[in-house]
């Protein structure tokens, strides 16, 4: 799952129906899963106006970077 805006929550029914390509699978359920195991790993970001995406990239770089 990934998402730069809200989720939606839609109907898993029509997944069935999507046309599929040559040489492609048609997609099928694998069944359920808990929400909390699909957040399982899961970094909530800081969306404030001082925690906007330049500061979270240079905070981010200098996480796995370290400090220059």
């Amino acid at each position: 799952m990934h998402a730069w805006d809200p989720v939606r929550v839609e109907d898993h029914l029509p997944v069935d129906e999507v046309a599929v390509p040559p040489g492609w699978e048609p997609p099928s359920s694998l069944g359920r899963v808990p929400v909390e195991r699909v957040f399982e790993g899961h970094r909530w970001r800081d969306r404030t106006p001082e925690g906007g995406p330049e500061t979270a990239a240079v905070r981010a770089q200098n996480t796995r970077f370290g400090t220059p």
